[in-house]
């Protein structure tokens, strides 16, 4: 009986000590539960009174490969790379008055570019005299490009840079092309600044690839950049664009011939158009300028050939000439086969032009190209002057960002059928993009 005593006494003091120690496990869990409900309410409270980011730290930055900015109207050209270095902020907040976050927006700059080299043979003849030579010339490029979405729209700007060099002679490197733009709405855009007239036409020869080759009738006339005030509407494939362009009539104009009855040339303004249909395999485009070229037919200069021409030319210029063009082109594109052609009439320093262009292209294979055209001005007011000219080449890309090519072209200047000049350029050409 003292033995079964001592073991029932044994066993209520083992359950008690049981008990016990599984009543201080369940109260160490709930210890441990509301600490969790503790952290977890101070996470809420904390993402519910947490301010917006400053516009200076931004919640996302990538930096990655991405298509190319282009702006409204802009093109790629073959020299160009099809992705860009980028780098992508996403979204910032833009500060407003009182230093408060305003509407969340997007940004991303790129920058792309490239280097060419190529080893160029050319040979002309003008009358009776002849020469050939033989260059290693190089060009180099450089694109900064970006945008930002805004409250009132996409604001976005393109600087370019570029030098070229020729033996030990190296160009001054400097701002080739520079403006911006503002979509005021999905449709309409505003550009301004240092770029491209919208008067030519993108098609014919001016589509070829054409590094280092001379070529003719491009159907353009005004030749270089100028500063301009562009409106540009877009809806699906169409496009409208009408421009305000200063130009520079003593460097800017493409005169037509050697002869050169005027002594000065004054600054003036002119109205570009352009409107263009891009189809999936069909585009096509009608484009113009027209204006007026204040010229001193005197043997002296102008009197104040640096002032602006204001409206009255009698002012500084004792006549002034009407300068326009009116031109159209179109391109079709069927599987690796692409054709393109243009054709324009218009005057410049008083003597009627037309000129055309054709351009065929085919990619024989993923990083196979070759192309070939020809081109054919001609001044009827000028003694028949004419120009005609033949240009073509094959490219290997290997990658995006290296083309290695050889072009040739052929071109010939005649009066009244007299041939006055001919030339011919080939050349060898790499071409290294970044």
């Amino acid at each position: 009986m003292t033995f079964v005593k001592y073991a029932l006494l044994g066993g209520v003091a083992l359950a008690a000590v049981t008990l016990n120690a599984r009543a201080e496990d369940v109260d160490a869990l709930n210890a441990k539960l509301e600490a969790l409900e503790l952290r977890l309410s101070q996470y809420e409270e904390n993402a519910t009174t947490a301010k917006a980011p400053s516009a200076n730290v931004p919640s996302a930055m990538t930096m990655a490969k991405a298509p190319q900015i282009l702006a409204p109207g802009e093109k790629l050209r073959p020299s160009d790379a099809a992705m860009a270095n980028t780098i992508s902020i996403l979204p910032t907040a833009d500060i407003v008055d009182g230093g408060e976050p305003g509407v969340p927006s997007s940004a991303a700059a790129q920058w792309t570019g490239h280097v060419k080299a190529a080893l160029v043979y050319q040979s002309f003849e003008i009358g009776s005299t002849s020469t050939d030579s033989t260059h290693i010339v190089s060009n180099a490029e450089l694109n900064l490009k970006a945008i930002n979405d805004t409250a009132v729209g996409e604001v976005g700007v393109h600087v370019r840079f570029a030098a070229e060099a020729d033996g030990h002679s190296l160009s001054d490197g400097g701002i080739d092309r520079a403006y911006g733009w503002w979509k005021m709405t999905p449709e309409m855009t505003l550009k301004a600044g240092y770029k491209n007239s919208i008067g030519g036409v993108g098609h014919g020869m001016d589509k070829c690839e054409c590094h280092y080759t001379d070529i003719a009738g491009v159907v353009g006339g005004l030749e270089d950049d100028a500063t301009q005030f562009e409106i540009r509407y877009a809806s699906g494939p169409m496009e409208l664009a009408v421009a305000l362009e200063h130009r520079d009539f003593e460097d800017n104009v493409k005169r037509v011939g050697d002869v050169n009855d005027y002594v000065g040339y004054g600054q003036t303004y002119l109205m570009a158009a352009e409107a263009k249909w891009s189809g999936d395999s069909v585009s096509a485009e009608v484009s113009g300028y027209w204006g007026e070229m204040p010229v001193d037919t005197a043997a002296t200069a102008p009197v104040a050939p640096s002032l602006l021409y204001t409206g009255d030319v009698d002012t500084y210029y004792d006549t002034a000439v009407d300068v326009w063009q009116i031109g159209a082109g179109a391109s079709f594109g069927l599987d690796a086969f692409t054709i393109s052609a243009a054709a324009g009439y218009g005057e410049v320093e008083g003597f009627g032009y037309w000129e055309s262009s054709v351009l065929a292209s085919v990619a024989l294979s993923d990083s196979i190209s070759a192309e070939a055209g020809a081109g054919y001005s001609k001044a009827s007011d000028l003694a028949d002057w004419t120009v005609m000219g033949v240009a073509g080449g094959v490219y290997w890309s290997p990658a995006d960002k290296l083309t290695i090519g050889a072009e040739g072209s052929w071109k010939s200047e005649s009066v009244a059928d007299i041939t006055i000049a001919e030339g011919m350029k080939a050349d060898l050409v790499t071409v290294f993009k970044f």
